[in-house]
């Protein structure tokens, strides 16, 4: 007994010493607080159009940079649609130059992958908001699924000494992705996103043996809501 009233006793002298902001005794104690949940962006049943870069992964010997310009339109707050075509520039990586060093009579199977476009659906079930150096930052976060078509380039030629000859495979992809957006005001819109497009894809040209082919581009840009 004696213990309890010491601990009631320390959590009162505790709750004199919180400032008088925090205490909060001014709210009805029947009534419910919402702080967090309460949303001061709202994007439901508006369009967003985006503009967004970044590097490309998974390819061993390609080093890729990608310009995307983005379409979406939110149905609700959680659900919308986006449509997404992306522009990716090649060049050969290290590994690829030290290989051709290496062993000139060996080549890899090189593809790259040009371009892009696809219709995903996204759900944002996420709203958080941060204190990032005493400024409140709001943002969704969410995750996608969808579907899309990759302009795919295999290297045909047989040697190092050979100049690049590239032939052109269409390719159908499921894409999935995760990314925040950030709201900086009602309008702009900060935003990153990881993407990642699985695909089939012959391992060669004359084999017609067909292998899964993965693809990974994570892009940082800005949005304006309409």
């Amino acid at each position: 007994m004696i213990r309890f009233c010491v601990l009631i006793l320390s959590l009162a002298y505790a709750y004199d010493d919180v400032p008088e902001e925090y205490r909060f005794d001014w709210v009805d104690p029947d009534a419910k607080m919402y702080v967090l949940q309460n949303r001061h962006y709202t994007k439901a049943v508006h369009p967003v159009i985006s503009l967004m870069g970044g590097g490309g992964y998974a390819q061993a010997y390609q080093s890729t940079f990608s310009i995307e310009p983005r379409f979406a339109f939110y149905m609700n707050e959680q659900f919308a649609l986006e449509g997404v075509v992306t522009f990716i520039q090649n060049a050969p990586n290290n590994n690829l130059v030290a290989l051709e060093s290496a062993a000139k009579n060996t080549l890899p199977n090189i593809r790259q992958i040009r371009s892009q476009a696809a219709v995903f659906l996204q759900y944002a079930p996420w709203y958080g908001k941060i204190n990032v150096f005493n400024n409140i930052l709001h943002l969704d976060w969410y995750v996608a699924a969808g579907v899309g078509f990759l302009q795919s380039y295999v290297d045909v030629r047989t040697s190092v000494a050979q100049s690049s000859q590239y032939t052109q495979q269409s390719l159908t992809a499921g894409l999935i992705g995760t990314g925040n957006i950030i709201h900086i005001t009602q309008t702009l819109k900060g935003r990153w996103d990881l993407t990642a497009s699985f695909y089939p894809a012959p391992l060669d040209l004359t084999s017609g043996v067909t292998g899964w082919y993965s693809n990974y581009n994570l892009s940082v840009g800005l949005g304006v809501q309409l």
